[in-house]
């Protein structure tokens, strides 16, 4: 078996276990081998994964990631919790505003890292969260390898908070920004 990094328990793990309540729906927005997704349905969630497995990008060029989808399909292919989706996620979502008015309890935007697809993540995904609900941005403070500003989610998670502020409340922000919906 191929030993894959576990980010999620370096970066997210903390913060999960601090803010998400047991039980809901959860949409995740990049999803690798699903180590996120582990977590939320051992604590009663039902959870659409959205993600290419192709990568987003030089940082991942090391990274295998048809073994990486391989692995995620051995974790999760029996499980009537988990609904992967192979898609970018604009297309997903664009489709989901359209077509499927479910809203979620809990939206995690962890794909593309430049800072243009964490801004459509974002706004396209604001619209199917529940009031009351949170959104989650990992690598708030990630530097791209590039160093270019806008490889980073920085400046997309900053612009989002700007724009939301009467309709988003700031729960967290460490190496992520988590917020919840308030109206």
């Amino acid at each position: 078996m191929i030993n894959f990094p576990n980010w999620f328990e370096m970066t997210a793990q903390h913060n999960f276990e601090k803010f998400v309540p047991d039980g809901g729906r959860a949409l995740q927005l990049g999803v690798f081998t699903g180590d996120a997704t582990e977590w939320l349905i051992n604590h009663n969630w039902t959870v659409i994964d959205v993600d290419t497995w192709e990568g987003s990008g030089d940082e991942h060029s090391n990274i295998n990631f048809d073994e990486v989808a391989r692995y995620y399909d051995l974790r999760f292919r029996d499980n009537a919790a988990v609904f992967p989706v192979r898609s970018t996620t604009q297309d997903y979502l664009c489709c989901q505003q359209r077509y499927d008015k479910e809203r979620f309890d809990f939206i995690y935007i962890d794909a593309d890292h430049h800072a243009k697809s964490v801004l459509e993540d974002a706004v396209l995904s604001y619209p199917l969260l529940k009031v009351g609900g949170l959104m989650a941005f990992d690598d708030l403070r990630w530097e791209a390898p590039s160093g270019k500003t806008l490889d980073k989610p920085f400046l997309a998670i900053q612009a989002f908070a700007t724009i939301y502020m009467d309709r988003m409340e700031q729960i967290c922000g460490n190496s992520q920004a988590w917020f919840k919906k308030i109206a």
